[in-house]
């Protein structure tokens, strides 16, 4: 076939020149699959498993485990010296029981999808986010939560592996939007995430100290409290106020639907539509930018507003409370006069006497006889 196309088609070297696309890009395959063929095999064998971490190598990124409950396996020992994430590496889960897949490649066990077993805390979110799927499940397709409305409680797990209400976060302004830390669109999650951390530090600059923000992910199966810890701190977020939230993808999905945000999986890629939301001191919604180009510095303003507005108000009460307390001192407290002056009745009262008792005595002394 080749000696024919080289003969009626084409000249034999553009033949030659196909004939080494085409085998470059077998090889090409042949490498990939070569140098993944480890990681899909580890990943293939891997076992979900429960254990107790008694130390933490956070340099070296190891976690030494005892307690396991494996699935399969009866023979992996105890203690058991793991590999882990960088971000997995930093929490503090010392001490404390997490579960995970473990895998193994080149003789040594690596840990992955590591989330914390805490059956209590496992059961208070389960409580708070039962009433988010009760209220979630009564809204109608299109009924999501605007402008006026209040917010809905719901319970996650933040970056340091923390069982996190969203109530806890009244008191103080909230701003909340919508990420994953696999999307490799510029303008979407890598983009909002910039914006959030430039408006932390804009916040910051200009005295805002009353501000909490929270991204939650759209993709709770790969994103545990260890990736996000590790997106969050090599981006520059300040986690006192920032926090990263995850956890079971039904309470995600129930959290989207309740904001009208969309995400669907395609082809292996999260499509999703973007919001952002600001809620006041109350829960309340005070502001909600929908779609990808929205400016920080409009929720820094308003918030500026608000709170000039509440200072305002409260000197202008205040002013009133005084006015009011002065006006009921001038009335009750009597005013202060001459001491000799309150005593003048008195001494008129007595003079009246003096002389009625002089005129008295000279009437009685005309009328006795000597």
């Amino acid at each position: 076939t080749i000696l024919k196309k080289c003969v009626y088609d084409f000249p034999c070297y553009q033949v030659g020149l196909r004939l080494q696309i085409v085998m470059v890009l077998r090889m090409k395959k042949i490498l990939l699959l070569t140098v993944l063929f480890p990681f899909w095999v580890s990943f293939v064998n891997s076992e979900s498993i429960e254990a107790t971490v008694t130390a933490v190598d956070s340099e070296g990124q190891q976690f030494t485990l005892e307690s396991i409950k494996a699935e399969n396996s009866s023979d992996l020992g105890s203690p058991l010296i793991v590999q882990v994430g960088p971000g997995d590496a930093q929490l503090p889960y010392e001490g404390k029981k997490i579960r995970g897949k473990l895998g193994k490649s080149d003789g040594k066990y690596r840990l992955e999808t590591i989330w914390p077993a805490n059956t209590e805390q496992d059961k208070m979110m389960q409580a708070v986010n039962v009433q988010l799927r009760q209220d979630t499940a009564v809204r109608q397709r299109r009924e999501f939560r605007k402008e006026g409305d209040y917010g809905i409680n719901f319970s996650m797990f933040n970056e340091h592996g923390e069982a996190v209400q969203w109530n806890q976060f009244k008191g103080e302004w909230i701003m909340m939007n919508f990420i994953f830390t696999r999307c490799r669109m510029p303008k979407m999650c890598p983009a909002q995430t910039a914006r959030m951390i430039d408006l932390q530090k804009h916040a910051d600059e200009v005295g805002i100290d009353n501000l909490q923000q929270l991204s939650v992910t759209f993709d709770p199966v790969y994103d545990t409290p260890g990736i996000l810890y590790d997106y969050a701190t090599s981006r520059g977020a300040d986690l006192s106020t920032f926090s990263f939230l995850t956890g079971p993808k039904p309470v995600m999905l129930d959290v989207l639907k309740q904001y009208g945000v969309i995400a669907f999986d395609s082809k292996n890629i999260i499509d999703h539509t973007v919001t952002t939301l600001l809620f006041d001191k109350t829960g309340k919604i005070v502001l909600r930018r929908d779609g990808t180009e929205w400016s920080e510095n409009d929720f820094v303003q308003h918030i500026l507003n608000a709170e000039a507005a509440v200072t305002s108000s409260k000197k202008i009460t205040d002013e009133s409370d005084n006015s009011t307390t002065a006006k009921d001192e001038e009335v009750t407290t009597p005013s202060v006069k001459d001491p000799d002056s309150s005593m003048m009745p008195v001494y008129m009262l007595g003079g009246i006497l003096l002389i009625l008792i002089t005129v008295g005595a000279a009437i009685y002394s005309k009328r006795t006889p000597n």
